[in-house]
């Protein structure tokens, strides 16, 4: 456990809503940056790199918008198949998030809950003890 930065365990749609909101939306491009980093650091090894919120920002806006949906559909894939190295489960899928995402406002927000729920099991994974790590 020494030398490993532990990950934040307690994100929640609602806090991405209210930071939205009160920053006009450029929370949405520090929750990318911060989402990218912790994938990254906990899924090393994989042979994969999540592209950070510069690179998320410019091909979302040359393909308006479906730079996003990707780049959300290859998070969750990436975390479900790296949560069977950490022995968690995490049961969504790519293909689910974006088919929910598409919708306008509620489906884009439940699809989002599905990434943060993914990302804070594998996160609660990665911090306990490699000795620890059961399946529930």
């Amino acid at each position: 456990m020494f030398g490993k930065e532990k990950m934040k365990t307690n994100r929640s749609v609602w806090k991405y809503i209210m930071l939205f909101i009160v920053t006009l939306g450029i929370y949405h491009l520090v929750f990318i940056s911060k989402t990218a980093k912790d994938v990254n650091k906990m899924c090393a090894g994989d042979g994969k790199k999540t592209t950070g919120a510069f690179k998320y920002l410019v091909f979302t806006l040359i393909t308006l918008g479906i730079y996003s949906l990707v780049w959300f559909y290859k998070v969750e894939n990436r975390l479900v198949k790296n949560a069977r190295r950490y022995r968690c489960y995490a049961m969504n899928r790519g293909g689910a998030v974006v088919l929910l995402m598409i919708f306008p406002l509620f489906g884009y927000l439940i699809g989002l809950s599905f990434v943060i729920r993914s990302l804070n099991e594998v996160s609660e994974s990665y911090n306990r003890p490699a000795i620890m790590r059961v399946f529930p």
